[in-house]
C-alpha cells in the first residue's frame, strides 16, 4: 500500500521554513504522487495570494 506514509506529507508541509521549501519541491517534481503535487501546488497558490494580500495591506498602512 501506498499510503504508509502519505500522512506525515500534510504534517510537514506546516512547518515553516521545511515546509515552504518541500512544498516547492513537491509541487515542481515530476516524479510525485498525483495528489501529493496538487495539494502542494494549491498550497503554492494559497502562498502567492496570502502575500499579494498582505503587500497590499502593508501598503495601503504605508501610505495611509
Amino acid at each position: 500500500m501506498k499510503e504508509n506514509g502519505e500522512w506525515i506529507k500534510p504534517k510537514v508541509l506546516m512547518m515553516p521554513i521545511i515546509g515552504w521549501i518541500l512544498i516547492f519541491v513537491f509541487a515542481f517534481c515530476s516524479e510525485e504522487n498525483v495528489n501529493v503535487r496538487n495539494l502542494a501546488r494549491s498550497r503554492v497558490c494559497v502562498l502567492i495570494v496570502g502575500g499579494i494580500i498582505y503587500l497590499i495591506i502593508a501598503l495601503l498602512k504605508l501610505f495611509a
